[in-house]
């Protein structure tokens, strides 16, 4: 069973994802759009439906694969625990009612997915995080926080009830409703407490590594060992990892087929092939630990770019304006201040990031439909203080006047006028490049412009979520932290491309990023940052390996 079990772990890790990966990217690439985000989907709907149309289908085809590979988990696993040899019966699995087992898989997966992506990090989860606007939004909104909260409960406690669901309709072949039934008879009594059980055991073993790498870290006995044998330890921390999990899901899984233990009777003899494969797999996987091992030993903590979002420093003045500016350089001297900018009714540019006044000023305005004048003298309010808007021109006069560096991003809108970024790059190409300023923005197309309009102007390419490989011409990408990952910061850098993270707050998530690789990080608590890195700078080696480890854990 455990061969079984590390099989599939390797042909998802091996050939499923990359090849997935890749042909994504290809498709994406070859109509000119490289990366897939939520700013790009309208546009990508506009001008290539059929590219959208192949990765729709393509998706498709990974739910109709992962129910499959679902399925014939099941059945393996329970042949195997009867002793039985393994049929792959392709016609017992599609049905004409396996979508709606899809259906249910995937409602399932959704409810599970952040306890599956805390606990396991596999290679396929990992991939898909909640957006972390989201994040930033629901603290902000007690009461939508609170219905979320409620609601999100409520479908755990269903899907504990419902979780033999997926084995009724793939072993059992009934319909979704009989399912549910079925599941909800199940899951009472004995058999639930049981379940719980197999539940509490999957969670506490992840527990006990996790703090066990945690004490090996503050403990530090193994900071004797030689470097060179840092990687064998990493190596082994996660073939060990690997097969512990293997075993925990192994027991989950044969819970759920309703095979409690393994028959004793008849079982067949052991067959060779099984041992083999189980050797390769176990070979494959040790010398991918090794080889990531190896690659992390050789890490050290590089030279980290501080960004200051919007350009403050904590909660010392009102975003995006000369005040708070001023403050944040005096206090954490950042190496970049990030601002936004909107072009205005006369053509103008203001340094403002909402869409709207109201929340800032009090007024129900956009900035296209204000001149820059007007805007000018409007004054704007948050945590405690208050200051003028500012056009970008004297905010760069400020900057340059203390040797300040900007990432300038701009802000599009429907409301724009066609000509914009022409007049963005006509106005400001030339000092920006000047004083090696860099440019971003969410509009793709609108980093296209700038980039023929003024090749030396050094862009870089926001991105809110991907599921793509790096493929552009841009010196940087500025990639929201929640769907940052060592596969595209390693490939960024192999293409000489710069990676800042952005927005990270939290000390813990400083720490993944800095250990991660990124080059930068966008913040709104550039001191803090800066404390953080220097207390992951102090480490040994040994502690940083782990640390390390620890992160991408």
């Amino acid at each position: 069973m455990l061969a079984w079990t590390l099989s599939w772990s390797v042909v998802l890790q091996f050939i499923i994802i990359p090849v997935g990966r890749c042909l994504a990217s290809q498709l994406f690439y070859t109509a000119n759009w490289p990366l897939v985000t939520i700013a790009n989907l309208i546009l990508v709907i506009d001008h290539h439906p059929w590219a959208l149309l192949g990765l729709g289908l393509e998706v498709l085809f990974a739910l109709a694969l992962t129910y499959w590979m679902v399925t014939v988990w099941f059945n393996g696993l329970l042949s195997i625990s009867q002793g039985e040899q393994i049929k792959f019966k392709t016609g017992k699995i599609w049905r004409p009612d396996s979508w709606s087992g899809i259906s249910v898989m995937l409602l399932i997966a959704l409810v599970g997915l952040p306890w599956v992506n805390l606990l396991y990090r596999t290679p396929l989860w990992s991939q898909i995080q909640l957006p972390i606007f989201l994040l930033d939004f629901l603290p902000r909104h007690t009461w939508i926080l609170a219905t979320a909260t409620i609601l999100y409960l409520l479908a755990v406690c269903l899907m504990y009830r419902w979780v033999m669901v997926l084995p009724q309709i793939m072993l059992n072949h009934l319909a979704v409703r009989q399912a549910l039934q079925k599941s909800w008879q199940e899951t009472k009594g004995w058999a639930g407490l049981q379940l719980w059980r197999s539940i509490c055991l999957a969670i506490l073993w992840p527990t006990l590594i996790l703090w066990l790498i945690y004490g090996l870290v503050w403990v530090s006995p193994i900071a004797q060992l030689p470097r060179s044998m840092m990687g064998l330890v990493i190596g082994g921390l996660q073939i060990i990892s690997e097969l512990a999990l293997s075993i925990i899901v192994i027991r989950l899984t044969l819970v759920l087929v309703g095979s409690r233990n393994l028959k004793d009777g008849n079982q067949e003899p052991l067959d060779w092939r099984w041992g083999c494969l189980f050797l390769l797999v176990l070979g494959l996987l040790l010398g991918k630990a090794i080889y990531q091992g190896q690659a992390v030993n050789q890490m050290a903590v590089k030279k980290l770019l501080v960004i200051s979002h919007r350009g403050v420093n904590g909660h010392n003045g009102v975003q995006n304006t000369i005040p708070a500016l001023l403050k944040t350089i005096r206090t954490s001297h950042p190496n970049y201040v990030e601002i936004d900018v909107h072009e205005t009714k006369d053509g103008q540019f203001v340094v403002l990031h909402d869409e709207n006044l109201r929340k800032l000023a009090g007024i129900n305005r956009r900035p296209r439909q204000l001149t820059l004048r007007q805007l000018e003298k409007i004054t704007v309010r948050e945590n405690g203080y208050r200051a003028k808007l500012v056009s970008l021109d004297q905010y760069l006069k400020v900057a340059q006047q203390h040797h300040q560096k900007l990432i300038v991003e701009l802000k599009t809108s429907r409301y724009d006028s066609s000509l914009m970024v022409n007049h963005f790059v006509r106005r400001y190409a030339k000092t920006l490049i000047a004083h090696h300023d860099l440019v971003h923005s969410l509009d793709y197309q609108a980093l296209i412009q700038m980039h023929h309009a003024a090749p030396r102007l050094s862009i870089v390419d926001i991105q809110g979520y991907n599921l793509m490989n790096p493929r552009t011409s841009f010196q940087a990408y500025t990639m929201e932290y929640g769907s940052l990952n060592n596969r595209f910061m390693q490939q960024a850098h192999a293409q000489h491309q710069r990676i800042f993270a952005w927005t990270v707050d939290s000390p813990m998530m400083m720490r993944r990023m800095i250990l991660m690789g990124t080059d930068g990080i966008v913040t709104d608590r550039p001191s803090e940052l800066r404390r953080v890195w220097h207390q992951i700078y102090k480490l040994d080696h040994n502690r940083l390996v782990l640390w390390t480890y620890l992160s991408g854990f």
